[in-house]
């Protein structure tokens, strides 16, 4: 039996927001075994003004979403084989196989001759912690990824109701999995208290957008995928 999940949709906001109390949480390593593809949608701009008219502008087509700066999907593919037990009426998971793959939308600046240089460490630090953000989505993936090879190699069950248990177990943690990002978007700002923040707070005197500016827009859900 082979079983293919949608793909399932993961965001980072990177849009200026006031940071809560308590400490922030640190970026993420990108975790072993994400298998991500990087796709770069390239923006242009001799000022931070310029650099986040262009995220607005190009940053959609890109991302698929409203407002969002960049994007990380992944879907899973489970390869898995069963046959009855010795001795038993039931069916036992022989072969357990899971396949990640990941992509990530991010911007690519590439700084014209003569452009500030506090400008492109800025533009450095918010791209690399923007990556850290969304690398804390891979790691979910990847976990979710470890379930499902785990739980679905454990599985039996009555030989004809295989499948169906099978994909009710595969949609049972995928969805579990979908909490954990929700509650890691929550505790990061989606990205902000982690610093994939734009405009970047390089001074204390540096005006912070308004919520009206920071628009969390909910992503656009893959064809077939249920809301």
């Amino acid at each position: 039996m082979r079983v293919r999940l949608a793909s399932i949709l993961f965001l980072a906001l990177a849009a200026g927001c006031h940071p809560s109390a308590g400490s922030a949480p640190r970026p993420v390593s990108e975790p072993v075994g994400a298998n991500v593809e990087r796709a770069f949608y390239d923006v242009s701009g001799g000022s931070v003004g310029e650099l986040l008219a262009s995220l607005k502008q190009h940053a959609p087509a890109a991302t698929q979403t409203d407002s969002n700066f960049a994007r990380t999907t992944w879907s899973l593919t489970w390869d898995g084989e069963w046959a009855p037990a010795a001795g038993d009426s039931l069916c036992a998971v022989t072969t357990s196989k899971v396949r990640l793959e990941s992509r990530m939308a991010l911007p690519r600046w590439r700084p014209s001759a003569g452009t500030s240089g506090g400008l492109s460490t800025d533009w450095s630090k918010f791209v690399r912690n923007l990556v850290g953000h969304e690398n804390g989505h891979l790691a979910t993936a990847v976990d979710a990824a470890r379930e499902v090879e785990q739980g679905l190699g454990r599985l039996r069950g009555p030989c004809g109701a295989m499948h169906a248990r099978a994909q009710a177990a595969i949609d049972s943690i995928v969805a579990s999995f979908r909490l954990v990002d929700q509650e890691y978007d929550r505790r990061t700002g989606f990205g902000a208290l982690q610093g994939a923040v734009w405009p970047p707070r390089t001074s204390p005197s540096l005006r912070i957008p308004g919520p009206e500016e920071a628009v969390r827009a909910r992503p656009n859900p893959a064809p077939g995928t249920p809301p």
